[in-house]
């Protein structure tokens, strides 16, 4: 209001200290007066040159030099009319004069009355302007057949070229308007409707469209509802102009609630806002979109204008489900955002994390690139591009999340109910069924438990999350690819002998147990005893910063054995403190695993399946002996299969070594002993296999010291 009153004030002394005909003395030659009126144009007082001119014109209204002056005032005020006027007075009292003819032919030609600028260009003997004027004519022919064919771009061109002389000609200035809106220059198109505006003050479709282009097409806002209220400032009753001036100005209101939800974060209820909840809540997003649609029919808007306010509310709408986690719903969104935006930035970033998510690596690298190339300053472009390398580098060895088909947000529960389930479902047992063979099943279980392995703990899931693969051999340097023993190339000591002592110590080679070859293996079992004894019990757990491997060497004596009996079943449960017995195993040599498979220590191993019909212990059978390892919550699994046994079918777990087994007849009875030879040639082999690079004479003594320990 204060800015407005000071506006009032000073227009007010301006029209107060404005030169009035009565100022001037009515005994002033008519000379000094065009002398005055002169010294006026030089410091630009236009209007005050004009009433000198008028006075003069008064006093001898036969000087045609005065009128001619006159006119070129009025032409530098933009006063066409009134300065033709004046030239046709000069040519009336003096025909021919050259001056008020190329004036006047020029102020014809801006209006594109080609006949008669002609006329005053010939008649003044000016042929480059009459060859000019005919270049814009011709061009303006041209803009309007090129309108015509929708040849928008040649439209601009031509019709440009007309308006170089026929700046003020309506009709070529609408053409090239509607032509560069077609071509998508609204911005143009808007400026060319502007001045449509001062050629024809009372037009109101120029206001109409103007706004409506602004508002809808820029998402300029406010410049659209000044635009229409240019309108009404022009025709007050103007319905047209009232009624968009009110739905615009509704729509703002909703805008600008957005825009402060945005700055506030509060993307859910900013969501609301935008998208269609229902016919009594249709969302900005469908109203601006009807809008649109009712306008180009209306005529205000062109159809092929770009639509950035939709645009802007549609990217708005991407963004707020992306910053909320939730790419499924916002993907329509997005990519109607990229659709209307190649560049869109959340349309881009959603991109990424949909190709991140589907493990197209290489895609999502060269989305968020694309991304970073036009918007330099996101923060969160460059995490997600470097979380894209990361994983890029990652998949070029292993994805563990894959195999465990989890997404890499999993949490511990998640990931041990993806273990079980997979764990499960490629069992040999159960993979027969899917088509797989018993290599095919043991291939997918080693997957499986090798990501478990990292993915369960803590440390390891951190460094695969950052690229680095703890079981890749650029990371550890092992010689055994795939082995859990992987991670420098440690030896573990392992000591035979009661209570450690005796016995000598021996080194244990890691990984050789998973890169077995064939051996023979002395193995005998005791079932369903009621009642037992530890007669002797040894075991080294030792840690490292990768694994830890249990080398173990159990003996104990059954009692109340029966020859003969029927497998139900048994397990067999220790801890690394305390070793609870609830059956009997007699031998479990050199038995490992993955350290995070044993987090409090414990192992159990068990015979999942009941045999088919009894068997006697002291019959000899081929067998195959599979050692598996497989994690249930806080136990190891180890399944034992016993081929010969047509029924019979085991439950193989991932990372098995398989062992030549040759059995041998024994003697049980309440203790357990081995006596003969073959046996003990299969306990040396299979000593040899375990402890690979171990001399014979060593291996003797182990043997030696073993079986005098009852085995």
């Amino acid at each position: 209001m204060i800015l407005r009153l000071s506006s009032l004030a000073l227009g007010l002394l301006s029209a107060a200290s404005a030169l009035s005909p009565a100022d001037i003395p009515a005994d002033l030659p008519v000379s000094q007066l065009i002398k005055d009126a002169s010294v006026k144009l030089a410091t630009g007082n236009t209007q005050d040159a004009l009433v000198y001119f008028d006075a003069a014109i008064a006093r001898d209204p036969q000087n045609y030099l005065t009128f001619f002056r006159r006119g070129a005032a009025y032409l530098s005020l933009g006063r066409a009319a009134q300065a033709q006027h004046d030239f046709d007075k000069v040519l009336e009292l003096k025909p021919g004069f050259e001056g008020a003819l190329v004036q006047r032919a020029k102020i014809r030609a801006r209006k594109a009355d080609w006949a008669a600028a002609r006329k005053d260009y010939e008649a003044a003997g000016k042929t480059d302007d009459i060859a000019q004027l005919e270049e814009a004519q011709g061009a303006a022919i041209l803009a309007q057949e090129a309108a015509n064919k929708g040849d928008w771009e040649s439209c601009v061109q031509q019709a440009g070229t007309a308006i170089v002389v026929a700046g003020a000609a309506f009709d070529i200035r609408k053409t090239r308007a509607r032509c560069r809106f077609e071509k998508g220059e609204v911005i143009e198109g808007i400026s060319d409707l502007q001045h449509l505006l001062q050629i024809n003050t009372g037009s109101i479709e120029p206001h109409l469209q103007s706004s409506a282009m602004a508002f809808y097409s820029l998402g300029e806002t406010e410049k659209g509802i000044k635009h229409v209220a240019q309108c009404l400032q022009s025709d007050p009753d103007s319905k047209a102009c009232m009624k968009l001036r009110r739905r615009e100005k509704n729509l703002e209101k909703d805008l600008k609630k957005v825009r402060s939800y945005f700055e506030r974060r509060q993307f859910a209820t900013a969501s609301k806002l935008l998208i269609d909840r229902g016919a009594d809540d249709p969302g900005l997003l469908k109203e601006v979109k009807q809008d649109f649609a009712d306008y180009v029919a209306a005529g205000y808007i062109y159809p092929n204008v770009p639509q950035g306010l939709y645009a802007t509310l549609v990217e708005q709408t991407c963004e707020a489900y992306v910053e909320m986690g939730n790419l499924k719903k916002g993907t329509p969104y997005c990519t109607e955002a990229l659709s209307l935006n190649p560049d869109s930035l959340y349309g881009l970033i959603h991109k990424g994390q949909t190709q991140l998510e589907s493990d197209a690596f290489d895609d999502a690298v060269r989305t968020l690139e694309h991304a970073k190339e036009n918007h330099q300053q996101s923060q969160k472009v460059d995490e997600l591009l470097n979380k894209a390398h990361t994983l890029l580098k990652r998949s070029k060895t292993k994805d563990y999340y894959k195999v465990l088909g989890l997404s890499r947000d999993a949490d511990e529960r998640e990931i041990k109910r993806a273990y079980r389930k997979f764990s499960k479902k490629f069992h040999p047992d159960k993979a027969g069924a899917q088509g797989m063979t018993p290599e095919d099943a043991q291939k997918k279980m080693a997957a499986i438990n090798e990501a478990y392995e990292v993915l369960s703990n803590p440390e390891l899931k951190e460094r695969f999350d950052r690229g680095d693969d703890p079981n890749s051999n650029e990371q550890q340097g092992s010689p055994f690819q795939g082995s859990p023993f992987g991670g420098g190339g440690q030896q573990f000591m392992f000591r035979q002998g009661g209570g450690g002592g005796g016995g000598g110590g021996f080194k244990f080679q890691q990984g050789v147990f998973w890169n077995y070859e064939d051996g023979k293996m002395c193995c005998s079992f005791s079932f369903s005893c009621e009642t037992f004894a530890r007669e002797h019990c040894h075991q080294n757990i030792l840690h490292s910063t990768s694994l830890i491997p249990v080398i173990l060497m159990q003996r104990y004596r059954c009692h109340a054995f029966s020859p003969e009996f029927t497998v139900k079943r048994w397990h067999y449960i220790f801890h690394a403190t305390r070793i609870p017995i609830r059956a009997s195993l007699f031998q479990v040599a050199a038995l490992s695993s993955y350290f995070s498979l044993l987090p409090a220590g414990v192992m159990m191993i068990q015979l999942r399946r009941d045999l088919p019909r009894p068997i006697h212990p002291l019959a000899g059978f081929p067998a195959v002996l599979h050692q598996c390892v497989n994690q249930i919550d806080h136990e190891i699994s180890i399944d034992i299969r016993i081929q010969g046994l047509d029924t019979f079918s085991t439950r193989l777990q991932p990372e098995c070594a398989v062992i030549g087994y040759e059995a041998s007849s024994r003697r049980f009875g309440r203790g357990f002993s081995v006596d003969q030879p073959d046996c003990c040639n299969g306990w040396l082999n299979f000593c040899k296999f375990v402890y690979h690079g171990v001399d014979d004479a060593v291996l003797e003594r182990l043997v030696e010291d073993t079986l005098a320990h009852g085995v």
